[in-house]
């Protein structure tokens, strides 16, 4: 059994670093370097990448941050400065993916640049970038999970009951994915299929992640992130299907 120890901020001195934004600063930071390496084999200017990366930085922040101040509106009506400390976490991932994706693909369009080859390129660094995020909702524990019904080494000791972590399972499953998608991205002849082998695999894996959360909000039994996994479930099905019947 994982004890339950909050891990907020590292002190320097007269100095405090808040850890899950470290955590996620590493994981911009290293998928960018990812990203760097691919855009050199693919033979992409690494300009365009690091272009790219600020705006895929600058969505998923206020993506992220503006969707969980909807989901949380009540409070942040009555703390509005708090609207602005981003630092101490709260943040929805899809909210963030969605919006990065925009400017994401605004910018490509801009630049003419290939779609489904940038998609492929910048894939194994967002499941890297999980990996490590998660990680950082992990240590300061954003995301309570319910209490297990059989105990497993895994879980978390909160107080005395022992319940699931769900910032850890999706931290594991960005690493899995990552390796994954790493070993076989010069293998795929298609471009876009390592981007639809992370849409369809998230997706479902999210679903079901998102039954061992407990203070999410749900309308008839889902919540919210699993309704936009359901969307995304039959975009990747839809994208799948016309990857399969097009010509290589």
């Amino acid at each position: 059994m994982i004890p339950y120890k909050v891990f907020e901020t590292i002190s320097l001195g007269p100095i405090k670093i808040q850890v899950w934004g470290l955590m996620v600063a590493l994981a911009f930071l290293f998928a960018l370097f990812l990203g760097m390496i691919e855009a050199k084999r693919k033979k992409i200017k690494q300009d365009h990448i690091l272009n790219l990366a600020f705006y895929l930085l600058l969505g998923g922040i206020l993506g992220g941050r503006l969707s969980f101040v909807l989901v949380h509106f009540d409070f942040y009506l009555k703390n509005f400065w708090e609207i602005f400390k981003i630092w101490k976490g709260g943040m929805i991932f899809y909210g963030g993916g969605i919006l990065a994706f925009l400017f994401g693909l605004l910018y490509i369009k801009k630049h003419h640049l290939k779609f489904w080859q940038i998609a492929d390129l910048v894939t194994p660094s967002l499941a890297f970038g999980i990996f490590f995020g998660r990680i950082g909702c992990f240590l300061i524990h954003d995301h309570l999970g319910k209490i297990m019904k059989h105990l497993m080494f895994f879980g978390i000791n909160y107080f005395g009951e022992t319940r699931h972590e769900p910032a850890l399972y999706e931290s594991v499953f960005g690493l899995l994915t990552f390796f994954v998608l790493w070993a076989i991205r010069k293998k795929t002849k298609k471009e876009g299929m390592l981007f639809i082998i992370f849409l369809l695999s998230y997706s479902v894996v999210r679903f079901f992640i998102d039954y061992f959360r407990e203070l999410d909000s749900r309308l008839l039994g889902l919540t919210g992130s699993q309704y936009v996994s359901l969307v995304l479930l039959f975009i990747a099905i839809y994208f799948l299907w016309r990857s399969k019947s097009s010509p290589s």
